[in-house]
């Protein structure tokens, strides 16, 4: 026992003595007042009874307080509690849930702060990105449900386009293919805008090649529509586009949207400046050729100071002016014909020389989604001017003459066309009667008049087709699909023949028709053909109507007759437009409808031309208030997506001029 109470002191005396080190090798404590980071997170048992120093979890020894002049023999251990620790710490960064881990108490609702919050955090939706506007060349393919379009030349999208671009074929939008006795109406502005028919329709011409002749004249040119993008804003595939070009040009039978083809071919050929070989594919195939071309060709032999070739020769007298209003076809075998003789009369070929006079070749993109690219505004090159004076052609013309009376036979006088058989002409309709007929307020009965109809007669398109015994096809529903351009030109033609023009104009491509449609049918010489004065006027009588919604004649026969300041129109053109405006005060066309047809067919510039014309047109009027000018520049403005210019001044020269180049802008819209 006495061992034991000897081990038992030592043991405390040695923790006595290493307290005391420990606390001689701290530093300082603070003045009174101050804590240190260890009183604050070590909570204290007593004021009296505070330790001197220490760590939590260590051990040291506490003296009671004791009675006066005593001692204890044993000092009192006791442990201090340790320091409180979370759950888990609070979370720094996504990684270290790897290595967390989490109290089963987490409560339910978590703030945004809470180290439990990553768990129920919901996760971020991407937002859909607009599609990508891809391009797909001669060696590309897209399929667009069961049908795949190989080597389309075309853009298409999985949804609506980044890039604004009309002629994009969306994949993800509806097509319905026609029947084979089918076709769909004339088309839209936009793959966008079209029906499932008419897309099926234009996704069946890209998918046969594009050697057919397209249906609508809205196909080739939304196609052409994305070359002018890739040719003008990608800068890609140019003379692979020039070539699809090249190949699309004899199936168009449209004549202004022929010549735009060949206003574009023959700028881009200039500005790449295309071999001799692929510009003499392309002259073949036209009948008269652009001096442009013919300037590219005659250039480099100028430079070299070489004879000209024989078929570079012939290419030229065949397709310029200086051989005479005489054409004849470009084939090997008259070229071979030529040759000689023009080796013989030319001493073996003429030399130009360099001609100091130039010849500019501008260019505008038609597709409008181009008109905000400043890379796309196409431009003005420069070539050479050959033909400013034509005595350096005086040997080749004469080789040019000789030709075509050794080689080229005269032509025949044309027959006289075969006098119809008698049944042939009592089975044709009898218009005369018919307008009669209108005139009178019923069906005229008795034998057919000997005098033709005078005055115009109002009746429906639809009674002109069953006149001609044109079928008028219907929807599965029942209702009557809208009247083809086939039997809307069939119509026009017959009534021509017979002495008759018919207003509003039924051949206006993406303006939309009805057999329900009111017309006006008006005698005229047979065959005869209103003048381009007259369908301009007749045409913008019917968007001023609609754009004002005039109801009363005296206000039409202000605006027919303040048409004379800007058109030359004759007598029997007053008669018709009154007859036409009679039509339209009660039946009104569609505002957006003709206002989508020009901004289809006219570029910007060629729209203001027409804005210029309507705001002289509509703004004459004194009793017109301030507000009521400003609404109607408005609606006009906004109808044919032009800037609110001002408008400019009323004089005699200004408003004739502005005739005249609204009457050769709105000559492309009439079809023969």
């Amino acid at each position: 026992m006495f061992y034991l109470v000897i081990g038992i002191v030592l043991v405390v005396a040695v923790g006595a003595i290493i307290s005391r080190s420990r606390h001689s090798e701290e530093p300082p404590r603070p003045e009174s007042g101050e804590k240190t980071p260890s009183d604050s997170a070590v909570p204290a048992l007593e004021e009296a009874s505070a330790p001197p120093s220490g760590e939590a979890g260590d051990f040291v020894v506490l003296s009671a307080p004791a009675a006066t002049g005593e001692q204890q023999a044993f000092p009192k251990e006791e442990i201090i509690p340790l320091k409180p620790l979370l759950a888990a710490e609070p979370i720094s960064s996504p990684s270290a849930l790897v290595s967390a881990t989490y109290s089963s108490a987490a409560p339910a609702q978590l703030s945004a702060d809470s180290p439990y919050s990553f768990l129920g955090a919901p996760e971020a939706k991407p937002k859909p990105e607009p599609a990508l506007l891809r391009w797909s060349g001669r060696a590309g393919s897209i399929q667009v449900g069961d049908l795949t379009l190989r080597g389309p030349m075309a853009y298409w999208s999985s949804g609506p386009s980044s890039t604004p671009e009309p002629s994009c074929i969306d994949v993800t939008l509806p097509v319905e293919f026609p029947g084979e006795n089918e076709l769909p109406a004339e088309g839209a502005a936009s793959y966008a805008d079209m029906t499932p028919m008419q897309r099926g329709a234009y996704l069946q011409w890209l998918a046969g090649g594009r050697i057919q002749p397209p249906t609508h004249v809205c196909q080739p040119s939304l196609w052409l529509f994305g070359l002018e993008r890739r040719v003008l804003s990608d800068r890609l595939d140019i003379a692979l586009c020039i070539g699809e070009a090249f190949r699309l040009l004899p199936l168009l039978r449209w004549e202004p949207l022929r010549q735009g083809l060949v206003k574009f071919i023959t700028w881009m050929a200039a500005r790449i400046w295309l071999p001799e070989e692929q510009l003499l594919v392309f002259v073949r195939s036209l009948p008269a050729v652009p001096p442009e071309i013919l300037n590219m060709l005659l250039r480099p032999y100028a430079d070299a100071k070489l004879p000209l070739p024989s078929v570079i020769a012939f290419t030229l007298m065949r397709a310029s002016s200086l051989g005479g209003p005489r054409t004849i076809p470009h084939t090997d075998d008259l070229v071979a014909q030529f040759a000689p003789i023009y080796k013989q009369r030319c001493q073996g070929g003429i030399v130009l020389s360099k001609p100091k006079t130039p010849i500019f070749v501008a260019y505008v993109p038609v597709n409008p989604s181009l008109a905000g690219d400043k890379n796309a505004v196409g431009g003005v090159l420069e070539l050479p001017d050959f033909f400013r004076d034509p005595t350096d052609f005086n040997s080749l013309v004469a080789a040019w003459q000789a030709f075509l009376k050794e080689a080229v036979p005269p032509a025949e006088p044309a027959e006289e066309p075969p006098v119809p058989a008698r049944e042939e002409v009592e089975a044709r309709p009898d218009w005369v009667l018919f307008i009669q007929g209108l005139q009178a307020g019923g069906e005229a009965a008795g034998e057919k008049p000997a005098e033709m109809p005078k005055g115009p007669a109002v009746t429906e398109l639809g009674n002109l087709a069953d006149l001609m015994e044109i079928e008028r096809a219907r929807t599965p529903e029942g209702e009557l699909r809208k009247p083809p351009a086939a039997d809307r030109k069939k119509i026009v033609e017959a009534a021509r023949i017979e002495g008759f023009l018919i207003f509003p104009d039924l051949g206006i491509a993406g303006k939309e028709y009805h057999w329900e449609d009111s017309i006006v049918v008006v005698p005229a010489e047979t065959g005869a053909r209103s003048s381009q004065d007259c369908n301009a006027a007749a045409l913008l009588l019917e968007y001023a109507i609609a754009l004002q919604g005039l109801t009363e004649e005296k206000s039409a026969a202000e605006l027919r007759t303040r048409m004379d300041d800007y058109f030359s129109l004759s007598s029997d053109d007053h008669m018709r437009l009154e007859a036409l405006s009679s039509v339209l005060l009660k039946h009104p066309t569609d505002l957006e409808n003709i206002g989508e047809c020009l901004r289809f067919w006219l570029s910007r510039e060629q729209r203001a031309v027409v804005r210029d014309l309507l705001m002289g047109l509509l703004m004459s009027p004194g009793d017109l208030t301030e507000e009521r000018r400003a609404e109607l520049s408005r609606s006009l403005c906004a109808s044919l997506e032009v800037a609110r210019d001002a408008p400019p001044p009323v004089t005699v020269e200004r408003t004739l001029d502005l005739g005249l180049r609204a009457a050769e802008v709105l000559a492309a819209l009439f079809r023969d």
